[in-house]
């Protein structure tokens, strides 16, 4: 199917109930005259564009917000990338909400229901740490569990260590078995009858597999040294126990837990657990919360009043009340995911990378037990670095994964990450360099529209396909801007001349522009001392493939293109390029992947500290625009970029393997929450968020588009 025929279909489909209407079109690109030529039935009496208001254009008249307000309109049609539609949204949204005007897209949704995430209520929403600390005084000893309360894992579940593990074993040529399986069904039977040591499950495993103790000590070892890496603090309930230390508190730590006290003390004493009286843990005593432990607790203190406080329903709950304890349940990570937004993720879990994704997620949005609090289930990131690592960093992570699984699957020697959004990948694959293969010619490769558009040009029919690129400005602007004329040697455009026709009548000149343009930009190419039979991969975010069309020109080679996302384009020079992308390839009207939709607020993410280059010198060096974004503006990317940075590495230590589908999905679920609805997000990042497009010659707020 065609974009046309997609647009044709859509239009029926969805959108026949306006045929008795009386309808405007929002948008006045080819797909408009398309609905315009095809159902001439219909009662549109007019169009809209904030660049084009006054003209007429198809026949039709171009009407401003004004026109509007003074005219009888029943709907307007959002006929435009799914990405813009908040942006356009927000230009007519007082005036359509004022008239009753309905406001649909191409796919019949109205826009202002598209914002339709359930409220969630919860007693738990309401919880505090000023609860405890305004009843501390009633109670003679308080107690803490351990894990999920004072300390989590990064992993969803905690048998996901046992998988690292199993890894870390295969690569360390220690075990080739499946221990996953031997350790969870050892540990499973050997609770049937105590709370075991973690000695007494590895000696089980041995009895099964007959290994060595030399094997038995090297896996057991390598466990703990895993539990030490994926164990981090739950930092407001460390600070909760400091303070009651401070107040002359008796506080104990009780755990059901197969690593005993000589293997935990060590590491909470890491983290900053200290000042309790002592800590129990039920393979110490071979007696668990539910069959004994508290008994041990309770006849060592001797007091009257206790509180006990921890996470799970059973252990730390109901026996603990049974046992003569008051309580205070809070809710470890997993469960908080369940109360909130991100139950969806749940459904992602299925497979090993996806968990470890997940868990490494919520250990940091859901660290806080009590980060519900007035919230109403939603998450809350206050700071740009978070906002890096917990909502960029997943999408980035399994997006490097996927691209270097591409890259050794089509032989791919050289990998040309493109300025400037290739920045940031760059600087993690320079990272990671020592774990690529030596082979890999790894580029950080100067280019834009704007830069590549002019040095690409060949003939006539392409200064046509770059001046119908949309430009929100003049023809003599375009000149300018895009073909690099000199205001002097720009004449007057006559009266009734196309914008097309006037472009052309500087075709010489252009051409001029053109030969200079591409013997600058090819001298910086040979700087670079490609192999002439390389294998060249080419990064870019979300592209139709403008720059790779134009680069395949200079270059006069056939490049790889690796992107997140490929926007389908009907173009003859865009529909052979040899692309491969993490998601699927959609035209810009259908229904989007949550990247597509932010992807022009990700642009100011993805991005480098310098401008967009204009062009090249005579030695092949890049020319910069004009820096646009401020000193602070810069500051605020490089803390999510710090963000992006650390998450990267701290899964790329765990996983390996291929990146599935259902992972895909699961990071863009997780990039969703940078929408207003599914999240509370105060980060400075957000705001001052106005992107200059001088190839388009437009400026926005990149991040209308998180509206929708």
């Amino acid at each position: 199917m065609t974009e046309k025929e997609y647009i044709i279909d859509s239009f029926k489909k969805n959108l026949k109930k306006l045929k008795d209407k009386k309808v405007v079109i929002y948008g006045i690109g080819k797909s408009t005259k398309v609905v315009l030529d095809e159902f001439t039935d219909f009662n549109f009496i007019g169009l809209m564009d904030p660049v084009k208001e006054g003209d007429v254009i198809f026949g039709k008249q171009v009407l401003s917000v004004s026109d509007i307000g003074n005219m009888d309109v029943d709907a307007i049609v959002i006929i435009a990338r799914a990405s813009n539609l908040s942006i356009i949204y927000q230009r007519i949204e007082n005036i359509c909400k004022s008239k009753n005007i309905e406001v649909y897209d191409i796919n019949g949704s109205l826009i202002e229901n598209i914002i339709n995430e359930n409220q969630l209520e919860s007693e738990y929403f309401n919880k505090s740490i000023d609860d405890i600390k305004n009843v501390y005084q009633n109670y003679e000893c308080i107690s803490f569990d351990v894990f999920d309360t004072l300390i989590m894992r990064k992993t969803l579940y905690p048998v996901d260590v046992f998988q690292i593990v199993d890894k870390k074993a295969k690569e360390n040529n220690i075990y080739f078995g499946d221990f996953y399986s031997l350790r969870t069904e050892a540990e499973r039977e050997l609770n049937l009858e105590k709370s075991p040591k973690i000695i007494d499950i590895y000696n089980r495993c041995q009895e099964k597999e007959h290994f060595s103790d030399e094997i038995k000590e090297k896996l057991m070892k390598l466990e703990i040294e895993t539990e030490r890496e994926v164990l981090i603090p739950r930092t407001e309930m460390v600070e909760l126990l400091k303070w009651l230390v401070s107040k002359d508190v008796d506080v104990y730590l009780i755990s059901d837990m197969y690593l005993s006290k000589e293997i935990l003390e060590p590491i909470l004493n890491k983290f900053g657990i200290q000042g309790y009286k002592k800590l129990m843990v039920s393979c110490d005593y071979g007696k668990s919360k539910c069959n004994g432990l508290y008994n041990y607790y309770l006849d060592l203190t001797k007091k009257e009043k206790y509180l006990h406080i921890g996470d799970n329903y059973e252990a730390d709950g109901n026996m603990a009340k049974l046992n003569g304890l008051d309580i205070y349940s809070i809710k470890s990570s997993i469960d908080m995911m369940e109360l909130s937004n991100l139950r969806t993720l749940k459904k992602y879990d299925n497979d090993f990378r996806s968990r470890c994704i997940i868990g490494n997620f919520i250990s940091n949005v859901l660290n806080n037990p009590f980060a519900f609090y007035k919230t109403e289930g939603k998450i809350a990131i206050d700071n740009n670095y978070d906002f890096g690592y917990s909502l960029i960093g997943p999408f980035i992570f399994t997006f490097i994964e996927w691209m270097l699984g591409e890259v050794k699957k089509e032989k791919i020697d050289t990998l040309l990450l493109s300025a400037r959004d290739g920045f940031i990948i760059n600087e993690i694959l320079k990272s990671k360099k020592l774990d690529l293969d030596n082979k890999l010619n790894l580029i950080y490769f100067k280019t834009s529209r704007m830069s590549s558009a002019i040095a690409a040009i060949k003939n006539e029919e392409d200064i046509k396909y770059i001046s119908s690129l949309a430009f929100s400005g003049s023809a003599e602007d375009m000149l300018q801007t895009r073909f690099f004329l000199d205001s002097n040697d720009i004449k007057a455009k006559e009266y009734g001349e196309s914008d097309e026709k006037y472009i052309l009548r500087h075709r010489d000149l252009i051409f001029d522009k053109v030969k200079e343009a591409r013997e600058n930009y090819l001298k910086y190419i040979e700087s670079l001392k490609l192999k002439a039979d390389a294998n060249i991969g080419f990064f870019d975010f979300v592209s139709s493939g403008t720059c790779q069309m134009n680069l395949e020109k200079i270059m006069n080679k056939n490049l790889k293109g690796l992107y997140f996302l490929k926007v389908l384009e009907d173009y003859e020079g865009k529909l052979n390029l040899n692309v491969s992308t993490l998601l699927e390839s959609k035209f810009v009207y259908e229904k989007q992947s949550c990247m597509f939709d932010s992807y022009i607020f990700l642009e100011n993410i993805m991005t480098s500290y310098e401008p967009s280059i204009k062009n090249f010198d005579e030695d092949g060096l890049a020319k910069y625009l004009d820096e646009s974004r401020s000193d602070y503006q810069i500051e605020k990317i490089k803390e999510v970029h710090k963000g992006i940075f650390d998450f990267y590495f701290d899964m790329d230590i765990a996983l390996s393997g291929k990146v599935s589908n259902n992972e895909i999905l699961l990071v863009d679920e997780i990039l969703k929450n940078i929408k207003n609805e599914y999240s509370l997000i105060s980060a400075s990042i957000l705001k001052d968020t106005n992107l200059k497009d001088e190839f388009c010659s437009r400026e926005f707020d990149s991040a209308a588009c998180l509206a929708l």
